[in-house]
Order: structure tokens, then sequence, then C-alpha cells
């Protein structure tokens, strides 16, 4: 399970887009809690197949008390996917506890 370095929420998701562009998932996987894990997946079962990622912006980082929000775009050939991850230190490791999609 990936164990993000404690120091800053933006480093984690930096950790984060960077597995998705290489296709890693376990990594990715390692990130979430429970809860945030059974909606990405219930997320992603809409999708066929996973578009290629060629890149990922972060547009936004809002920090509301000990919740740290992101607002990222992921780049593909079909057009960019958005997406909002909440993070927060779960038992002193940077974890995903919320996530959605962007239209």
């Amino acid at each position: 399970m990936a164990a993000a370095e404690p120091g800053s929420a933006e480093a984690a998701m930096r950790a984060v887009c960077e597995a998705v562009l290489a296709r890693d998932m376990y990594t990715v996987m390692g990130y979430f809690t429970p809860e945030a894990l059974n909606t990405a997946m219930a997320l992603a079962s809409g999708m066929m197949q996973a578009p290629a990622v060629s890149g990922y912006t972060i547009d936004a980082h809002e920090q509301d008390g000990a919740a740290n929000r992101f607002t990222v775009r992921f780049h593909t050939p079909d057009g960019d996917i958005g997406g909002r991850a909440t993070w927060a230190l779960v038992g002193g490791v940077w974890r995903i506890t919320a996530i959605s999609l962007t239209c």
C-alpha cells in the first residue's frame, strides 16, 4: 500500500497524479480510504476502458480545517476529465477521503 509523505497534501496529490500517468492503479488505490475507494470504483464502473492520460493540471487547492480539497484535470486524447479529491491525514498518512468527477 502506498504511503503518502506526511509533509504535504499537495505532494501526495501529485504522487497520485503521477501514478495515474504511469497507469499504476495499485499505487493509486493505496491512497484511498475504504469509503473513498468504494466511490471511485462506482465512478469507474461506467467507463468501458480507462482513457490514456497524457498529463494533468491541478486547478485549485483549498484547505478547510483538516481537509485539503483539490480540483484536477487529467488530459486525454478525447478531452479532459475533471475531478475533485479531498485529502486528510489518517493515522499520520495522507489519504483521499472523498472523490468526485466534474464536468
